[in-house]
């Protein structure tokens, strides 16, 4: 009978007798030799490679990836790279600036392995100065942003969008407060001596120098591009101006093409991700009685806060949630664009409304905006025309500094109501030894008047540009600006305070803001008195 395999050396020699009996279908495998059986040769598990440019340059650092594997290189200085513990599959070749491409192997194989450059990225045209230039050619570090991939995520400040998508662009917002939100912008760090505004960089749309809040104003759908020049080499041609860096940015405009009409719209829920985590009225009247012995709450006053049963003078306020909400925005956005050869054009117009997390705080926002280009024979022309109202809405009490959220974390207790079940503020709680000189009740300075701000904003610029000779082209512009600002403020004379019984404590008007900031620095010095 003849025998069903064979072991030579390092090769198992199946007969073609065994293998029909085993109903066995081999594949043709390298190096594998066939006479009278099927020889299958052992496999080492490496593939071996070098991968070069067109010129036939080896590239550095390129990554090697076995497609849906873990195994992963790089190449070394001279192109060539190793992998080991594989069979055969897919490699994944990927370089900046280079096209990706895949390879089959098998192991035991050493691979040629040629990248093609990306042109579509070097040809790739940005802002910078007051033209533009292609990648390609860029000397200085220009950082770019293509807003038609970021333009879709619902925010009331443009600006904020920037944050985390530009190297050595850094955002820091102060304060999420509807309408006042801008954020600190800085470019590679601090440069200039100073705080606040002296280390912002320098902002220019469409040419025209402007502001940060000017271009947390725009819409972002508006917005074709914005770059970023970061050194003194590519921001050379505003001189020291550019001493903070300078951001460009570039506003879309009409095509050859039909008209076009394109609406986009958001909704959104806002609410604070943290709040100040305070004690309950219980922990809080027991720790008073550990610092203020003298006006203690006493043991029948405590079993009351604990029970609940009497919110009018032994209340569990819990006044972040009392001055905070879940707030709406919603924004619409309507353009036209479109054109032939001699002319083209883009007009849009956006409406946005945002209620702001903070209790009477929003900002409700207008905005329009036309860029229009036509061309005749060598001589191009254009205009474009922007203009936005904002209205923003606040309490008359200001909300940062010596305002609302100094009332929310100094002057509040959790024992006070924020209203008796009378209508009146809550100002006292039921310890007679507390006076109402020592509570601020932010509620209440939350809706104590109104005020109104509101923006106005145009700007215009007409430009016009000859050709020359090829290469050379002739340009001067034109441009107006006009910002106005209103502040209309409602402050009635102060309210009187009243008790849970409806009895007067303060008469109306007679407040004085000295007494009142005198109140407020002995209780400061009473009640923590390490500090």
């Amino acid at each position: 009978m003849k025998e069903f395999y064979q072991l030579r050396t390092k090769q198992i020699v199946l007969s073609s007798f065994a293998a029909s009996l085993m109903g066995w279908t081999c594949p043709v495998m390298a190096n594998a030799a066939y006479a009278d059986g099927i020889t299958m040769t052992q496999q080492n598990g490496i593939v071996k490679g070098v991968v070069k440019d067109a010129k036939g340059e080896p590239i550095i650092g390129a990554t090697i990836k076995v497609k849906n594997a873990t195994n992963a290189t790089v190449t070394d200085l001279n192109g060539n790279f190793t992998l080991s513990n594989v069979s055969h599959g897919t490699l994944l070749i990927s370089y900046v600036g280079y096209l990706n491409k895949e390879v089959e192997f098998r192991s035991g194989q050493t691979l040629n392995i040629t990248l093609a450059e990306d042109t579509k990225a070097l040809e790739e045209v940005v802002v910078v100065g007051y033209g533009t230039q292609k990648k390609a050619n860029l000397t200085g570090s220009v950082a770019a942003v293509n807003f038609n991939d970021v333009a879709n995520i619902p925010v009331a400040n443009t600006s904020t969008m920037l944050q985390g998508r530009l190297p050595g662009v850094v955002l820091q917002t102060n304060g999420a407060q509807a309408g006042h939100d801008d954020p600190e912008i800085r470019v590679r760090g601090v440069g200039t001596l100073g705080s606040g505004s002296k280390n912002n960089p320098m902002v220019l749309i469409d040419g025209i120098e402007s502001s940060i809040s000017q271009m947390s104003e725009l819409a972002a759908d508006d917005i074709e591009s914005v770059s970023v020049l970061k050194d003194a080499a590519s921001a050379a041609i505003y001189g020291v101006r550019a001493a903070n860096g300078v951001i460009l940015v570039t506003t879309k405009r009409g095509a050859d093409q039909k008209p076009s009409i394109t609406y986009s719209g958001s909704v959104a829920i806002q609410e604070a991700t943290v709040l100040p985590d305070f004690v309950n009225s219980y922990e809080w009247a027991k720790m008073y009685n550990e610092c203020q012995p003298g006006k203690a709450y006493t043991d029948d006053m405590l079993q009351i806060i604990k029970d609940g049963s009497d919110p009018d003078h032994f209340a569990n306020t819990n006044w972040a949630k009392e001055m905070f909400r879940t707030a709406i925005m919603h924004q619409h956005h309507l353009s036209v664009s479109g054109g032939n050869q001699t002319t083209r054009y883009m007009i849009s117009a956006q409406f946005m409304d945002q209620d702001g997390i903070l209790k009477n705080t929003g900002n409700r926002r207008y905005n329009f905006r036309s860029n229009i280009d036509t061309k005749l024979g060598i001589v191009k022309l254009g205009l474009n025309l922007a203009g936005s109202r904002q209205d923003v809405e606040e309490p008359v009490t200001s909300v940062t500094g010596e305002g609302l959220m100094r009332y929310l974390t100094w002057f509040t207790r959790p024992t006070v109501p924020v209203t008796y079940a009378n209508g009146y503020y809550g100002c006292v709680d039921g310890n007679s030894n507390i006076g109402a000189s020592v509570f601020k009740n932010p509620i209440e300075d939350l809706n104590y008047g109104r005020k109104t701000n509101q923006h106005h904003r145009f700007d215009g610029k007409v430009f016009a540009e000859v050709d020359i000779i090829k290469g050379l082209t002739f340009r001067s512009s034109l441009a107006y600006k006009y910002y106005n600002n209103e502040v209309s403020t409602y402050s009635p004379r102060s309210a009187a305070k009243y008790n849970a019984e409806g009895e007067i404590l303060n008469p109306a008007g007679t407040q004085h803001p000295r007494r009142l900031q005198l109140d407020r620095e002995e209780l400061h010095q009473r009640e923590y008195p390490h500090l």
